[in-house]
């Protein structure tokens, strides 16, 4: 295929375009990341707190699901196990006797 001549300056500037496209784009990018990076410590922290809340959420929909309840402690601190489940067991559709 030959490109006509006429062409040729359109398809050059085209490609020019494109690279200052590009260009401006990884500007950008290189900019946000700074931002970012300025507020690293405290987005890292909030992270940390939403993996946090995230796992006693997931706790409390197991505990709802298995129809589970606290363990009370006596006055000595020890726990009484009264009807008792494994929820491994349960979990893998075993039957369970408390």
């Amino acid at each position: 295929f030959l490109e006509p001549t006429t062409i040729i300056p359109l398809n050059n500037q085209l490609k020019l375009s494109r690279l200052q496209v590009e260009h401006e784009k990884q500007k950008i990018l290189q900019s946000l990341a700074r931002q970012i990076g300025d507020h690293a410590e405290p987005l890292r922290a909030n992270l940390n707190i939403l993996v946090e809340l995230d796992l006693v959420h997931a706790r409390a929909q197991l505990g709802r699901a298995l129809k589970a309840t606290r363990c009370p402690l006596n006055r000595e601190g020890r726990v009484k196990l009264l009807q008792a489940r494994n929820p491994e067991l349960i979990l893998n559709g075993a039957e369970v006797v408390p």
